[in-house]
């Protein structure tokens, strides 16, 4: 709009061409120039603003499932960080070349690990700490991650 309205000023002083109308029309070039350029600079840096936003938001969850080792819901990240859950899942899987699922479940399962190697803790028990529903989505998401049983490592 501003530009505009200094495009509109400058035809109209060259049209008139009234006395001082060149230093009229260097002053208005200056001012369509400054604002040329600061909107560029402007969205150049707003785009440069967002793309760090993103790299932020990606490590802020990626430091949040590190620090909760246990399954955490999209409803959960998406009441944390206050973006939904499609931008949250773009970001992060464009910055850590990983979904927040798969990150999370390797998260969950190296605790279940150290949790099986480190404790007696019953296998149910640990499932259940680290937020399955069932023992069996557990051993299921355990296997595909280290290719053996939950009661294997312990072995």
């Amino acid at each position: 709009e501003d530009i505009e309205k200094l495009l509109q000023q400058f035809h109209k002083e060259m049209t008139k061409k009234v006395i001082g109308y060149e230093q009229i029309v260097t002053g208005l070039l200056i001012r369509l120039l400054y604002s040329i350029t600061n909107e560029n600079l402007y969205e150049i840096e707003k785009i440069k603003e967002q793309a760090l936003a993103g790299e932020d938001i990606a490590e802020s969850i990626k430091n949040y499932l590190d620090e909760n080792k246990r399954r955490v819901t999209m409803e959960e990240l998406t009441g944390i960080f206050h973006y939904n859950r499609n931008y949250l899942s773009k970001v992060f899987s464009d910055n850590m070349n990983l979904t927040i699922k798969s990150y999370n479940n390797q998260v969950c399962m190296e605790e279940a690990k150290k949790l099986l190697e480190e404790t007696d803790l019953p296998v149910a028990l640990i499932a259940e700490r680290l937020g399955f529903m069932s023992r069996s989505q557990f051993y299921k998401v355990y296997e595909e991650q280290f290719g053996c049983t939950p009661k294997s490592t312990r072995s």
